[in-house]
């Protein structure tokens, strides 16, 4: 939460490569990301470069509430038609197959 919270305010980050970093974060556009604390510190003074309306715009585009709304819609959506073909699946008496899980 704490670095979308930072892009939503314009804020670039500065994150080592870890939990959900690669996720969340774009290196060179909303972050600067490091392997190491010595990639980082390499890094510190080149995160004024980075565009704090793209680090805004890129938390609006993809954390905003109508777009999480939206990719839970998508999820939900999945699992009904998983559900669905599963219980389809039974019904003719073939064994249930899942479906491929979509990004």
């Amino acid at each position: 939460m704490v670095q979308v919270e930072a892009l939503a305010c314009g804020t670039p980050v500065l994150a080592m490569n870890r939990g959900s970093v690669p996720e969340v974060l774009r290196h060179g556009i909303s972050a600067l990301v490091g392997n190491s604390v010595d990639e980082l510190v390499a890094l510190a003074p080149q995160i004024g470069q980075l565009d704090r309306r793209a680090c805004r715009a890129e938390a609006q585009r993809r954390f905003s509430s109508a777009a999480m709304a939206e990719g839970y819609e998508q999820v939900y959506r999945r699992v009904i038609m998983e559900h669905q073909v599963e219980e389809l699946s039974i019904a003719l008496g073939a064994p249930a197959k899942r479906l491929p899980m979509s990004a």
